[in-house]
């Protein structure tokens, strides 16, 4: 007689019981449950990055050659670069492509990102500060920083003169033990590892 995998489905079947039993405990707990409320009706920008501060705040980013967000970047702060192409050029201009969002007071601001962060990576250091690394076009070997403050008046700091050794699309960060420095591994097409900051100009050259 064969059984083949049938002879299985009584397992299988025991188990998903257990599993949904299980569930129904954890959510009764206390007689808590969850449910989702309307904070916002837009963040002006599209979330494809999020992260959460230690402040309680939320910071948002998207790749800046999305076109129009719902809000332009205050007089004074600088403008995203774009890819050549013109269309973008046109649409993305000096429009917001991230922001902080505040969970206390339920409030938004606009923050200036200015190369493309598209499919970039990042990581949390000791102090708190988001290290962000990569994305695309121009944004490719870029190194960015945002440090978390109390009187909302910080914003995304590029550094001009750092690059990564090579563009890193879709890699992967991690924050070493020393809770400074940061390994950066692979992206698209990309067989290699890196660290941010180098003890050594060679450091991570695989």
């Amino acid at each position: 007689m064969k059984t083949g995998h049938f002879s299985k489905f009584p397992i299988v079947l025991a188990l998903l019981l257990t599993l949904r039993s299980a569930v129904k405990q954890i959510v009764a707990v206390d007689g808590m449950s969850g449910t989702w409320e309307l904070l916002l009706n837009s963040t002006g920008v599209v979330a494809m990055h999020v992260a959460l501060t230690h402040l309680n705040t939320v910071v948002l980013y998207d790749q800046t050659s999305s076109g129009r967000s719902a809000y332009h970047l205050p007089r004074g702060l600088p403008c995203p670069s774009v890819s050549t192409d013109a269309d973008d050029r046109k649409e993305s201009g000096c429009w917001a492509h991230s922001m902080e969002y505040d969970v206390a007071t339920n409030t938004i601001r606009p923050l200036s990102i200015r190369t493309d962060t598209w499919c970039s990576s990042g990581s949390f250091l000791s102090d708190g500060t988001l290290e962000q690394t990569g994305g695309y076009n121009q944004g490719a070997r870029r190194i960015r920083y945002f440090r978390p403050c109390a009187d909302r008046n910080c914003d995304w700091n590029e550094s001009s003169s750092t690059f990564l050794a090579e563009g890193r699309w879709y890699a992967t960060n991690q924050v070493l033990p020393d809770g400074e420095r940061v390994i950066i591994v692979g992206g698209l097409n990309v067989f290699s590892y890196e660290f941010i900051p180098k003890s050594r100009d060679d450091e991570g050259r695989l």
